[in-house]
């Protein structure tokens, strides 16, 4: 179906059947944009400020007439950023008020009313939850990512355009974001998990958006500290390397000064180590010393970013934590140190004799200067919640009439709530407040309108936060970025890492832009036509593979993996085993932690002689590779128990690598027994029935299609099992949930000749 032309110019706005009249200004690249998007999965690249909201909101608009009672979906990663996405299309597009949903974790499941025909709007990881509960996306015509370059390794984006794209009748990717990735290899990442076939990226230079694209100014800020706290500095620069010297001489770590993650690692490996005999002392003082310098990393970044008075606060709450009954030996050994003791309480006489320091008396002048000039609203951008509070505080006290601070940060530990974010953000546009100190929460995605200046109050190596905070400036007007930093601290090379990698990321943008948009398919590169071709093939099979699966399995990985591969998964209160595979087959799921503690515990074996009473072909399945590595246990109690389970036990024992192992493995084993064997998955109660009541319940749901709640809806009808094995088929699908072709295959069960020999029950099936 042809597209071009569906969105009308009347009067310079966009004239649509589902857009209120006059209500979205007509701009043609967007709306060239748009018409494109309708033809296949798009990524869409535009600069902030250009109307990528815009963008989705037309090509909703066109699904929702091609496709009246269908819906789409929007996903955008902070609640303020889903609000404002839904304030946004409720005011612009003409549907009736009940179309709109929005779904965030602030909406308890019971109240995420289903939409038929609409617009739903919900945060990933609730979108995701809904879809391992059974979400079904058949009439889902559209799904749109915001801020798509999330869509990498496990973020939920992921997950939801893998299942949407095997489940919807008529699928429609629209992915959006302002920084794809600083290489092309995140972007190709990006590409692939979201079965992207064609790009529509526009860069600040491209003639068509030109004329919206206002100038910005960069000043940098440099700011030096002062001489005492860069000798309380040095002090834990040569802690810190102490420390390091041991865990380099093992082979820990490489460098003299290993990036964080590298420790991280590093104490990992020395973990694992430090429990194996022979050598394991050694070991265990290098993890120690490996804990006290992640510690000191730590410490170090906060002053260099936030100064000396998050530095105080930190080590002042590590040292509260290390007084404390059963506190861990490496935070108490840090304050044994003498350098750090020194440190400290060189920052601490420092902090008590001024009442700022350099870098927040330069930002105060920044802000004097700009409020003296006219400017209405400042963004100041801070790494550290605490340091946005001491900000906030700072300034007021100061009792500048030109300058009204609010803060914005996140919901997470005594944060604001997603109401107080919004309210926030409202008092700032309305000019209540003229300076908005805001953590990572006002960066991504918001439409701050008119926010003449900008203030990097730290950096970060990430180039994307660094076209994310610029980004809040020059939407409307010109604007300025003012960038703050410590001289020779990671303050400044952050600074210089994030802008290397943005000019990478912009010629990443720059070459797709001066080529071809239509994404050339490959192994590595799937489209969306692959993903169909494969749902087609396996279509007939997927259909008939139905896992049954314990409540308690809900959040795993293996489930989600199950419903990657189009599996259907029904959820379960199972006694006895975590996955239901066939009639026969059960399996008792443990991580190589889990396996080694329940074997401490007593639990392993009398789950085992459960599985084996109930099920006719049980399989015991341990997922991860360091089984003899676990603390607590010897190898030879380990090996003793799998003996045992395979001699006194006769159970099947399956070690996997990890949960893409053991989902392929599950579907593997259901997809045989259910399309050759022609064996359905049943759950049987784990317990013998204690009342009669019970015994009726048990006996009913030993019939095909008949689940626990089933079988008693039978027996409210029909009050005896007798009564409902001389039902008719008619009767029987008198009861809610039990439709013609169920209602057949129980009779048939009932009154069907048995054969001993007789293999082939598909009409039951």
């Amino acid at each position: 179906m042809s597209t071009e032309g569906v969105f009308k110019n009347v009067g310079g706005f966009v004239a649509h059947p589902l857009i209120r009249p006059n209500s979205l200004e007509f701009r043609e690249y967007q709306v060239k944009i748009a018409e494109r998007c309708l033809s296949g999965n798009t990524l869409l690249t535009l600069p902030t400020g250009l109307g990528k909201t815009f963008v989705a909101l037309l090509v909703t608009a066109e699904r929702l007439r091609i496709h009246p009672e269908a819906w789409c979906a929007i996903l955008a990663p902070t609640k303020p950023l889903i609000n404002q996405h839904y304030d946004t299309f409720m005011d612009k597009l003409s549907l009736p008020r009940d179309a709109f949903r929005l779904w965030t974790g602030d909406v308890v499941p019971e109240q995420r009313t289903l939409i038929k025909r609409g617009v739903l709007f919900a945060t990933p990881q609730t979108f995701k939850n809904e879809l391992m509960g059974g979400l079904d996306l058949s009439d889902l015509v559209l799904l749109v990512f915001d801020e798509a370059h999330r869509a990498v390794g496990n973020y939920p984006y992921v997950f939801s355009a893998q299942v949407y794209c095997r489940t919807s009748k008529t699928p429609l990717i629209l992915a959006m974001t302002a920084s794809p990735a600083h290489t092309v290899e995140k972007l190709m990442e990006v590409s692939k998990n979201l079965a992207i076939e064609r790009y529509e990226i526009r860069t600040e230079r491209a003639e068509e958006v030109r004329p919206f694209v206002k100038d910005i100014e960069f000043k940098l800020v440099p700011v030096l500290l002062p001489d005492v706290i860069l000798e309380a500095r040095s002090i834990l620069i040569r802690e810190l390397h102490e420390q390091l010297e041991n865990p380099r001489s093992l082979g820990l770590v490489k460098s003299a000064n290993p990036a964080f993650r590298e420790i991280t690692e590093a104490m990992k490996v020395a973990r694992v180590k430090a429990e194996a005999r022979g050598e394991g002392m050694k070991y265990a003082t290098a993890l120690m010393n490996l804990a006290i310098a992640r510690r000191l990393k730590m410490a170090l970044e906060r002053l260099d970013l936030g100064g000396p008075s998050l530095l105080l606060s930190f080590m002042r709450s590590l040292a509260e934590k290390s007084r404390r009954a059963g506190a861990i030996k490496s935070l108490k050994m840090l304050f044994c140190s003498r350098r750090v003791n020194d440190a400290i309480e060189l920052v601490r006489v420092y902090t008590s004799t001024q009442e700022s320091d350099p870098k927040q008396d330069e930002l105060l002048r920044v802000l004097e200067r700009e409020a003296e000039l006219g400017v209405r609203r400042m963004i100041v951008f801070v790494s550290y919640r605490e340091v946005a509070r001491q900000l906030v505080e700072f300034i007021n006290k100061k009792e500048k009439k030109t300058l009204r601070p609010y803060l914005l940060v996140g919901h997470a530990k005594h944060g604001m709530s997603s109401s107080q974010q919004l309210d926030a953000i409202s008092r700032f546009k309305e000019g209540t407040y003229n300076v908005l100190i805001a953590t990572q929460v006002g960066e991504e995605g918001l439409d701050i309108t008119g926010s003449d200046v900008v203030i990097f109050y730290d950096n970060t190596p990430s180039a994307l936060r660094f076209i994310q905070r610029t980004g809040r400036t020059g939407r409307v007007s010109p604007g300025k970025v003012y960038i703050m930093f410590f001289k020779n601290t990671l303050d400044e090379k952050y600074l210089w890492i994030a802008r290397r990698r943005e000019s990478r990321m912009k010629k990443v943008i720059s070459d797709l832009s001066n080529e071809n948009t239509k994404i050339k398919e490959s192994e590595e590169n799937p489209s969306l036509r692959t993903f169909m071709r494969d749902r087609q093939e396996d279509e007939e099979n997927r259909e008939k593979v139905v896992i049954i699966v314990d409540t308690r399995e809900q959040n795993s990985e293996v489930v989600e993996k199950l419903l990657g591969l189009g599996i259907e998964v029904k959820f379960a209160q199972l006694q006895v085993a975590d996955y239901v595979l066939s009639d026969r087959v059960a399996v008792e799921r443990k991580t190589v932690r889990d396996f080694a503690s329940s074997l401490m515990d007593g639990r392993l074996f009398s789950q085992a002689r459960e599985l084996k009473e109930q099920y006719q072909a049980p399989i015991l399945l341990i997922e991860g590779e360091d089984l003899y590595e676990q603390p607590g246990i010897s190898k030879n109690a380990l090996l003793g128990a799998l003996s045992s389970l395979a001699i006194d036990f006769c159970l099947p024992v399956v070690q996997v690598k990890d949960s893409e192992e053991t989902s392929k493995l599950f579907y593997l084993i259901a997809l045989r027994e259910q399309t050759k064997e022609r064996r359905m998955p049943r759950a049987r109660e784990g317990r013998k029935p204690t009342s009669l009541y019970e015994m009726q319940v048990y006996l009913l749901s030993g019939l095909p299609f008949v689940e626990r709640t089933t079988a008693e809806k039978l027996l409210s009808k029909f009050k005896t099992p007798a009564a409902v094995f001389s039902a008719t088929e008619r009767d029987l699908m008198e009861v809610d949930g039990i439709g013609e072709k169920k209602a057949r295959a129980i009779k048939e069960v009932i009154e069907r000749e048995a054969k001993r020999d007789e293999e082939d029950v598909a009409s039951v099936q």
